[in-house]
């Protein structure tokens, strides 16, 4: 991995990782810019000096948070990662991971953006690499990302299932472990796979229901 920047030994970066900090803990709504101060050992002013607003550190958390994603996630698939770049990586992805997943829980006025950007991202990794094991590249893409996202939003349910506390490191190897395995073995086998395929080829083919239509089939349901 690469050094930390200038950028990211000043102020400015502290002021970030602790509002990345209590973002992910509290919630945006939950925090105030006095907070943020306190845990970065500045003032109010500064914050608003380098960021303007409460919103405009969101935003550039945001920012910080989906490149700071991508590097990593680029260095681990390169092969440019020894065993302590591993394990700091691994660290910081647990705080960048659960403050996105409470960006989507808060609604962050981003938090759309930042999910399209993750589809594309994934559309384009699929093309280049798995081209010919995706009938819809664009719907296995945003269904990935989708599912990675429930997981963050998940976080504290999925660590109790597993018998740990959500923040321990113990909890975050397990879960990205289990994310992992779930992507790497398929869950149905290719005949399957290709049966559920016709069946959908088959719905799609098949014109829309008329209101009426779809008050009878609902109807006969019910019967």
């Amino acid at each position: 991995m690469d050094e930390p920047t200038a950028e990211d030994l000043t102020a400015r970066a502290r002021i970030r990782n602790a509002a990345l900090q209590l973002f992910a803990d509290k919630g945006i709504d939950r925090v105030s810019v006095r907070d943020i101060a306190k845990a970065a050992g500045v003032s109010s002013g500064l914050i608003r000096h380098h960021f303007g607003s409460k919103d405009g550190l969101r935003d550039a958390c945001d920012s910080y948070a989906v490149e700071r994603l991508v590097r990593i996630g680029e260095a681990a698939t390169q092969g440019r990662m020894t065993d302590p770049d591993l394990r700091a990586a691994l660290e910081s992805m647990h705080l960048l991971h659960r403050y996105l997943g409470r960006a989507m829980i808060d609604s962050s006025p981003t938090a759309t953006s930042i999910f399209s950007y993750l589809v594309d991202l994934a559309e384009r990794w699929l093309t280049e690499h798995r081209p010919d094991q995706c009938t819809d590249v664009r719907a296995l893409a945003a269904v990935v990302v989708g599912s990675k996202i429930g997981v963050l939003v998940m976080w504290d349910q999925v660590a109790q299932a597993l018998g740990a506390a959500g923040s321990s490191a113990e909890a975050g190897a397990r879960i990205r472990q289990g994310m992992v395995e779930l992507l790497a073995n398929p869950l149905i086998g290719p005949d399957l796979t290709v049966d559920i395929g016709k069946a959908f080829d088959q719905v799609r083919a098949q014109p829309p229901h008329t209101a009426a239509e779809q008050g009878s089939v609902a109807e006969g349901a019910q019967q």
